[in-house]
């Protein structure tokens, strides 16, 4: 932190777990001290003996900058370093040796960073950033894309809603950008703190606890007000405190008040700032992971869609027609029909059938049109949890909330699957004729089928059983009487595969009188070539 009234720089010490943001603030300071020089470069080999005095003196005070910075525990390995540059040489071999082993822990460290439960979006993302820099300075190409999808790999359960949006909005090359997500991760955590201030803004402190302003308080080392010398924190690197005492609590006026905010609900703590400082109770229900054959509730959607070709009972190929999504990007419709499934209205079983249910196999989810429910003469209304679909008194439907979703309640089974066709039943009994199905139908031995309609047009049975007359063997009387009197001809091709000598037609002559066939090739050229008149 750099105090611009008194001049002084504080660095936290290096630790083993800091490396990355300690190098690159030692870096920082360096360059403001003006001494970075005497850590990557080397004296002229023609310097003269003032420019060679000066050198070692600020050799000296870049040497002072970077021991001043460490822990006792990494002093120890820069004891007999002899300059700043053998200082910093040494430090980079104990943290950035480019073993087998640091490799191993760098890779291990960076594909299972997960997100702590009190830590803020952007620390997290930093935290990963700092370890792919880690693996970065082993030669590991390491790219924007492989870093967001470590961010989202990391998250909480809380933030599996939005990576379930940010999977159906496809293309993966634009949307999965490191930018890109931590816009979205910096959003919900705005929109998560909004919604925790608002249901905590009602609810007074229970305990507050003031300091005493001390205002004729004055401190002789950074002349500010509130404290004295004794317990100054403001002190640098050469010899002032470099933190404030153990069990110490500012009295500066411009510090807020704190105050501990007592909850009968139990849960993780969450922190909150206003005008005061707050540890705030509050408590969240366990979000579960979203089913992918689950029909989503959609106000925005226009029309009921799924991805599931199975659900369908009726069903019409469309051979065009796509979808228009959040993102302008559009999804193919390969088909519209009927789906049926069985309902859960507080615990009885209530069959449903959709009309115009598009079917959109790159969506992923299964919507719920809000639009075309209502337009069917049925009420929509949301509650705090659940949403119900009513027509007049009756309620018809129920959707349940999960995380910020709601989700139609169904039963554990459904019954479209069980649907069994006419055609369907008389392909699996080897194309038995259609009165016996009708019979089996009328004694109950087969169920699930109208027994009203049973005409059937099958097209394997229709070739199968077609028959051609058979040819004369009798002579007819219409034959000629000599040879090359009637001479019947015909031309066949282009043939896929071409003759040993490179023809792809043929011409037969067959006489009328003797029987006797003729076969000719036939060439491209003599095709395309016109004869002289």
């Amino acid at each position: 932190m750099d105090d611009q009234s008194s001049g002084s720089v504080r660095i936290e010490k290096l630790t083993a777990s800091n490396f990355y943001i300690w190098k690159q603030k030692i870096e920082l300071l360096l360059a403001l001290r003006d001494v970075d020089q005497y850590v990557f470069d080397d004296i002229s080999e023609n310097a003269t003996s003032d420019d060679r005095r000066k050198w070692i003196r600020g050799d000296a005070k870049a040497k002072a900058v970077i021991g001043l910075t460490l822990s006792d525990d990494y002093l120890q390995h820069v004891r007999g370093c002899s300059s700043a540059k053998e200082t910093w040489e040494a430090i980079l071999n104990v943290f950035e040796r480019h073993t087998l082993l640091n490799k191993l822990s760098a890779r291990r460290d960076f594909y299972t960073v997960s997100m702590l439960p009190s830590e803020k979006v952007l620390v997290f993302i930093n935290r990963v950033k700092q370890l792919a820099a880690r693996l970065q300075s082993m030669s590991v190409e390491i790219d924007d894309k492989e870093i967001a999808m470590a961010v989202l790999n990391g998250l909480p359960p809380r933030f599996d809603n939005l990576i379930v949006a940010l999977d159906a909005l496809g293309n993966e090359d634009k949307v999965f950008g490191l930018d890109f997500v931590k816009s979205r991760l910096l959003q919900e955590e705005q929109r998560e703190s909004m919604k925790t201030a608002s249901t905590t803004s009602p609810h007074a402190p229970a305990l507050v606890n003031r300091m005493p302003i001390r205002r004729d308080m004055r401190c002789t080392n950074c002349n500010r007000h509130g404290h004295t010398t004794a317990r100054c924190w403001g002190k640098d690197v050469n010899g002032r405190r470099p933190a404030p005492p153990d069990g110490f609590r500012s009295r500066n006026p411009g510090m807020k008040p704190s105050a501990f905010v007592s909850r009968d609900e139990t849960s993780t703590a969450a922190f909150a700032e206003s005008d005061f400082t707050c540890l705030l109770s509050t408590s969240s229900p366990e979000k579960k992971a979203v089913n992918a054959g689950s029909w989503l509730v959609d106000s925005g959607c226009s029309a009921h869609i799924t991805f599931d070709r199975s659900l369908f009972v009726t069903y019409e190929e469309m051979q065009s027609g796509s979808v228009e999504m959040g993102t302008k990007a559009r999804a193919n419709v390969a088909g519209r029909g009927e789906v049926e499934f069985m309902l859960n209205v507080n615990g009885s079983p209530h069959p449903c059938k959709l009309s115009n249910v598009l079917h959109v196999p790159d969506f992923g989810y299964s919507l719920l049109s809000v639009s075309q429910i209502v337009s069917k003469g049925l009420q929509v209304s949301f509650e705090k949890d659940k949403c119900i679909v009513t027509a007049g008194p009756t309620v018809v439907a129920t959707a349940s909330q999960v995380g910020d979703l709601f989700i139609l309640d169904v039963m554990n089974e459904t019954f479209s699957a069980h649907v069994v066709t006419l055609q369907t039943l008389h392909e699996r009994m080897a194309h038995v004729n259609v009165q016996g199905i009708a019979s089996m139908i009328h004694n109950n031995v087969v169920s699930g089928i109208n027994s009203d309609n049973h005409s059937l047009l099958c097209p394997a049975c229709v070739f199968g059983k077609a028959t051609r007359s058979v040819i004369p063997k009798q002579r007819s009387s219409s034959r000629a009487q000599n040879c090359l009197d009637l001479v019947h001809s015909d031309v066949c091709g282009p043939l896929e595969v071409q003759s040993i000598g490179g023809s792809r037609y043929f011409i037969t002559f067959v006489d009328d009188h003797s029987n006797l066939v003729v076969v000719l090739e036939i060439f491209d050229h003599m095709l395309s070539s016109k004869p002289d008149r």
